[in-house]
């Protein structure tokens, strides 16, 4: 999927569809975590785009970003709000949910290197953000995932060892579960200090 000369999107490529296609699937039925605000609801999809997902300026696809593990979501939380200006309160709601999905695609490094993700650039922000155009690779893979009709994307964090946990919004039925069981209040500064964390 890229962008036409309008700016809009075109067709999934089918080169891409066709190797996201030969990869296997499988079922989760897990925990994973994710970092909140406060007061925000912890399973509520958003169509604001990021690694996986274009912006829905380009391409809805509503998606759900988690982490597999406690550190991994909060690397990939206290990171993101590190470069935010000023600087956000200090403490966030940390989720512990419990999560099935039917169709899941597990990507290791090498895999996302076959269908075109620079691991080289991996840890950059370089994806496109709304009211940007076209789309970075993770997110065309992403789209293209949801598309083919995967409920979930299992892939590296870009930000600690260890893998993320993608919920695509359209494809996650009622016959799945997403549930909030367990929830803690943390300092992402005081963490990603004693961890030494790096802002990129």
């Amino acid at each position: 999927m890229a962008s036409t000369s309008e700016g809009g999107p075109r067709p999934h490529e089918p080169a891409l569809l066709e190797a996201l296609a030969a990869f296997p699937e499988e079922a989760f039925d897990g925990q994973a975590f994710r970092v909140t605000g406060r007061s925000a609801e912890p399973v509520v999809f958003s169509t604001n785009g990021g690694r996986w997902a274009p912006p829905s300026t380009y391409l809805s696809v509503p998606v759900l970003y988690t982490g597999l593990t406690r550190e991994a979501a909060l690397a990939e939380g206290a990171s993101y709000l590190a470069i935010m200006s000023p600087e956000p309160a200090r403490l966030v709601a940390l989720h512990r949910l419990h999560v099935t999905a039917k169709r899941v695609m597990r990507l290791a490094p090498a895999d996302l290197e076959r269908l075109g993700v620079d691991q080289a650039t991996y840890p950059e922000r370089g994806y496109a953000r709304p009211g940007q155009a076209p789309p970075s690779r993770s997110q065309e893979v992403g789209a293209a995932l949801a598309f083919l009709g995967f409920d979930g994307l299992i892939a590296p964090s870009a930000r600690w060892p260890g893998d993320n946990f993608m919920l695509f919004g359209d494809n996650h039925g009622l016959d799945c579960e997403l549930e909030a069981v367990e929830r803690e209040e943390v300092d992402w500064r005081i963490w990603m200090e004693g961890t030494g964390l790096e802002v990129r």
